[in-house]
């Protein structure tokens, strides 16, 4: 009898462990689980990140579309390299070579000249009806572009010896032989434009002789298609 009670109570116990045993086998082969490698997943992310990559840097790679055909912008710089490239790395020397001797000398520029420098060119833009703002934007170039110009001219100019100057008689004497007729009321005025002119292109070419003795200083060389430029 004590054997048949002992069996009796141990049946509910059996029970009760069974029941969750069933239920895990059940939730088992409901939820399977998915494994995946690591380095499919690595995988997989790469390619997603490549593609939001080419969708929102698409403007690197390509330059233009045509009903619908992509044109790289790579081939843009191709086609560009083959017309102009010797000319493109000629301007990137002649910047370094000037760069280079400006450092070795330690020659600077300061704000107050970029000013004096920006002032001029307003008010010579000005006189024709126009915005600084609206002349750059048709040339193309930006304020920031502009002050690198003009700090690079400055400093190129301080590389002189000494700054070219125009006297009053060479003036005349340009005068009379180009023939230019200047109106009596206004001749103070037109001899200064004049004179300024011409200082301007003695100055400009005798920036031109100290970049090229510079350029002929520099150990230069050159690779694939490109050569030098012959001034």
């Amino acid at each position: 009898m004590e054997n048949d009670k002992i069996i009796e109570e141990k049946k509910p116990i059996a029970a009760e462990t069974q029941a969750p045993v069933e239920e895990k086998k059940k939730c088992a082969w409901k939820c399977p689980k998915f494994k995946m490698g690591t380095g499919k997943a690595i995988g997989i992310a790469a390619v997603i990140i490549a593609l939001a990559l080419a969708f929102y840097c698409r403007g690197f790679f390509i330059a233009a579309t045509v009903d619908g055909s992509p044109i790289g912008r790579f081939a843009v710089i191709s086609e560009a390299d083959k017309q102009a490239g010797n000319a493109i790395l000629d301007n990137l020397i002649t910047k370094k070579v000037v760069k280079s001797e400006v450092a070795r000398k330690r020659i600077t520029v300061s704000d107050e000249e970029i000013a004096a420098e920006i002032a001029k060119i307003e008010k010579i833009v000005a006189e024709q009806g126009m915005t600084l703002e609206k002349a750059l934007s048709d040339q193309g170039l930006t304020r920031a572009e502009l002050i690198e110009q003009i700090t690079l001219q400055k400093k190129v100019e301080k590389l002189l010896p000494s700054r070219p100057t125009v006297t009053d008689q060479e003036v005349k004497d340009y005068v009379s032989a180009n023939k230019i007729s200047i109106p009596k009321e206004n001749e103070k005025e037109y001899f200064a434009e004049i004179k300024l002119q011409m200082e301007q292109q003695r100055l400009n070419d005798a920036i031109n002789s100290l970049v090229a003795s510079l350029k002929e200083k520099a150990k230069t060389q050159y690779f694939g298609n490109y050569k030098p430029v012959v001034q």
